[in-house]
């Protein structure tokens, strides 16, 4: 099943906000979503550097592990909003993007304190009701990884 998450390198902003965001997209097999990475928190390479982090997590140790999509919060808590993934035999399983918070009020944000958080088992969503799942094999997270392939080409 194919795999990619990408992230543009310029931030723009949304209309009804005039915070600045970088556009990004996950896709999973058919499945694509776009996101707004905040670029309050975290420029783009350090979301990119994350997803690197998390997906040597889980496919070189074999531990769970998440790729944050927006990070936002200053001076309150910090709230991520990620995909987490936990490994299953040769594959992985991949929640669909879920919020989660990582610090309590007035704590400084660490680059591993994501680490905490992360899932053991499969998540319920806020209404009771699963979340969204695929199954990707680790050799396609592998190949991500390999690629260095982190980045949208938007039109300018």
């Amino acid at each position: 099943m194919p795999f990619s998450i990408r992230i543009a390198r310029v931030p723009s902003s949304l209309p009804e906000t005039p915070d600045l965001f970088f556009e990004g997209a996950i896709e999973i097999g058919d499945f694509r979503e776009r996101f707004w990475a905040s670029a309050g928190t975290w420029i783009h390479e350090q979301y990119v550097d994350q997803w690197r982090v998390g997906l040597r997590r889980l496919c070189d140790e074999g531990l769970s592990s998440a790729l944050i999509t927006s990070l936002t919060g200053e001076g309150e808590e910090e709230l991520a909003t990620w995909w987490p993934m936990i490994p299953e035999g040769d594959s992985a399983v991949i929640w669909q993007e879920h919020r989660h918070p990582l610090l309590s009020p007035r704590a400084k944000f660490r680059a591993d304190s994501w680490l905490s958080g992360l899932p053991v088992s499969r998540p319920i969503g806020t209404d009771g009701h699963d979340v969204s799942e695929w199954t990707v094999p680790i050799a396609e997270l592998r190949s991500v990884l390999s690629k260095e392939d982190f980045y949208l080409d938007l039109p300018r």
